[in-house]
């Protein structure tokens, strides 16, 4: 058996598709990255598992040969490879089949390699670690949601650090079983399947709002072939280039619903493989939209095998993956490092110089003290907004630094949040009513908190 030591492999079991990668590892003075080999080493075979799911949680005989017939050519190119550089993971169906133990043993023989079936927030926190790995770095929080075959994974984290991962049971096969069996499309079914989304997708809403996020991200094969569509039959709208829209999405649903069935659809950048499946994903994706009250969102291709890639590297990563990534080309055409740092400092002193002398907010802390100094423009939220003008904030107008909106004072009796409160103590809600102070916008949403004197209001997080 050959060893090499720079590759490593991660097969995905899907519900939908069963994926082969393989990347190789370079070192670079920023940290590690991993690089996909080479196209041929990327394989997808559409085994759509979950769709040989019967109603008794069995696999039929059809879906596990298929699955068995991609494995053993996976297998033959993973031939040469040593059992520390290769893993693979199995999901949602294999999680819930009653012979999903009959299955495995035939595929590990016709890989050649163990398998794992992962559970849902196992899966959740390695298509995190593959889409951080693929975007740039930022600063804020980022809402991930990649919507498989059987399953659809909500994770909000910051930089490399997942914060909450859920995996809820709606996935494109299912779903596109559940509803869409005949391929059939109308108004009423396909609002039904939305329904049916947003109902579990409510399981969560709540909690994920409260932490909120900067950016959204859809990644896997549904999120990129539902933005490949509208981007390629301009149905985004016209200031977005790249990813998808909540327009986009809905000019998708009217074409797929004049076409009444999803057979007939006629798009271009529309896969043969994709179509079965279509509908499922794309009411999904509506459902996300509409409940987590999305407008954009961003696509990746990194997602479960970038994941597992990067946890087979044994390490976690913490760089920012552009740096990575020029620390690599440096080193690939032997740029003078050096240099290539003065004139990085020269090009950012020309940018600075040519914008307006106008102040900014760096830190958005610094918006929202109470007693100092605030922003008086909204927009200062994203801290790049320009500060046209700085007011302190008197003590009459306090504001709550969640919502940002003004303290008013209301009647013991009209204020039912500050009664019901149980996140304070009974002491803390005595002051309050007696101050009768309360957020006005916290507290039609019944999430404020009361405070000893209530000087501020501050949301449940």
């Amino acid at each position: 058996m050959v060893t090499y030591p720079h590759l490593l492999a991660a097969v995905d079991l899907g519900s939908n598709s069963f994926r082969l990668i393989v990347g190789r590892v370079e070192e670079t003075p920023a940290g590690s990255q991993i690089y996909q080999v080479d196209e041929v080493d990327a394989l997808r075979e559409p085994v759509r598992l979950g769709g040989g799911l019967s109603k008794d949680k069995m696999l039929d005989r059809a879906s596990q040969v298929r699955g068995w017939d991609a494995l053993k050519r996976f297998g033959e190119r993973l031939r040469d490879f040593h059992p520390d550089q290769v893993c693979a993971v199995a999901t949602n169906t294999l999680r819930v089949a009653k012979n999903a133990h009959d299955f495995l043993a035939e595929a590990e023989a016709a890989l050649g390699f163990p398998i794992e079936v992962i559970a849902g927030r196992e899966e959740a926190r390695l298509i995190y670690a593959g889409a951080a790995h693929s975007v740039p770095a930022s600063a804020g929080k980022r809402l991930v949601v990649d919507i498989g075959g059987g399953s659809t994974e909500f994770i909000i984290g910051s930089h490399y650090t997942p914060i909450h991962m859920e995996s809820l049971y709606i996935g494109c096969v299912s779903h596109s079983r559940q509803f869409f069996s005949a391929g059939n499309v109308d108004e009423y079914t396909m609002r039904q399947a939305e329904l049916a989304a947003k109902r579990e997708i409510q399981i969560i809403s709540s909690e994920y709002k409260q932490t909120g996020w900067d950016q959204a991200i859809g990644s896997s094969g549904t999120a990129r072939a539902l933005a490949e569509l509208v981007e390629a039959n301009d149905f985004n709208d016209p200031s977005i280039t790249h990813g998808i829209s909540r327009g986009g999405l809905e000019k998708l649903k009217r074409a797929l619903i004049k076409a009444e069935n999803v057979n007939r659809l006629k798009l271009i950048a529309l896969k043969p493989d994709r179509i079965p499946v279509l509908t499922g994903g794309l009411s999904i994706m509506l459902g996300v939209f509409e409940e987590l009250g999305i407008e954009y969102v961003d696509t990746t291709d990194g997602a479960l095998r970038l994941g597992v890639l990067y946890d087979l590297l044994g390490r976690s990563q913490h760089q920012d993956m552009r740096t990575v990534t020029v620390e690599g080309f440096k080193r690939r055409y032997g740029v003078d490092s050096a240099q290539a740092d003065r004139i990085g400092e020269l090009a950012i002193s020309f940018s600075i110089s040519s914008t307006s002398p106008t102040k900014t907010c760096a830190k958005r802390t610094a918006c929202s003290s109470r007693g100092r100094h605030r922003c008086t423009r909204s927009a200062c939220r994203s801290r790049t907004a320009p500060i046209t003008s700085i007011r302190p904030t008197s003590r009459a107008t306090r504001t709550c630094p969640a919502s940002r909106a003004p303290i008013r004072r209301v009647s013991r009796r009209s204020c039912s949040v500050m009664r019901a409160s149980p996140a304070s103590p009974a002491s803390s809600r005595r002051r309050a009513m007696s101050t009768g102070r309360c957020c006005s916008a916290c507290a039609s949403r019944r999430s404020c908190r009361a405070v000893a004197r209530m000087s501020a209001c501050r949301a449940s997080r």
